[in-house]
């Protein structure tokens, strides 16, 4: 009893970390989950995969796909992709838009919220490809760290696994080959401007697809905010 007691005092007096909530998660088997929204018909599923079949500018293709809304907050995103065929000289840019707020003209209108990707190269050389986070206030860049390397590339019909998201006050990213070990997250920056909004798969210039997409809640239970109600809801 006593140590019942001590844990359940000790959850009132910390704030406690809980993960693992699946909040979405689609893999295309029979068709587009209902909750894409989908305004311009950019991608279709075929084979399997969520899969977009023209080349697009960076502005056209964003506006194509997404999901969620604004009670989802503090999440990681995690997919796989292939590229099929690349049109541009800069290589390969798959990216993801994150905790956005308005998500049907996250360029041309006004958005607020964070682009997180890997693959452009300045050059189009594979050492210069890189993997960026770029957070943005009312449709302006506000931010924009970029980490620089030849693992960054993205080689056509390769099949590669992406996580971005928010891990606590970081929002992160990791991207590797598959069959290559799993890395640390590759780029982080600590930035708690945005927590929630909605997500959107970005294909920049090129075709190819994206399968099981999903996404994982991570919440935190606050002092503030803590009752035995929410101690006792820890457990069940």
């Amino acid at each position: 009893m006593k140590v019942t007691v001590t844990l359940i005092l000790t959850l009132l007096l910390c704030s406690v970390s809980i993960a693992q909530e699946v909040l979405f998660f689609d893999d295309f088997e029979s068709g587009m989950d209902d909750a894409w929204v989908n305004p311009d018909g950019g991608w279709v599923v075929e084979d399997g995969h969520l899969t977009v079949t023209s080349a697009c500018g960076f502005q056209q293709c964003n506006p194509n796909l997404y999901a969620g809304g604004s009670e989802q907050a503090n999440y990681l995103i995690s997919f796989d992709f292939m590229v099929t065929e690349a049109f541009t000289s800069h290589g390969s840019f798959v990216a993801c838009y994150f905790a956005v707020d308005n998500p049907v003209e996250p360029v041309e209108g006004v958005t607020s919220g964070y682009a997180i990707g890997c693959g452009w190269s300045s050059d189009g050389s594979p050492e210069n490809a890189n993997c960026q986070i770029q957070r943005i206030d009312n449709s302006s860049e506000a931010t924009n760290v970029t980490i620089t390397g030849e693992q960054f590339w993205i080689e056509p019909n390769v099949l590669y696994h992406m996580i971005i998201g928010r891990s606590g006050a970081e929002i992160v990213i990791k991207k590797w080959a598959d069959g290559e070990p799993e890395p640390t997250w590759l780029l982080s920056v600590t930035d708690e401007t945005y927590q929630s909004g909605y997500w959107m798969p970005t294909f920049w210039n090129q075709v190819g697809w994206i399968d099981n997409f999903t996404v994982t809640g991570y919440g935190v239970v606050s002092n503030e905010d803590m009752t035995w109600g929410g101690v006792k809801s820890l457990f069940r």
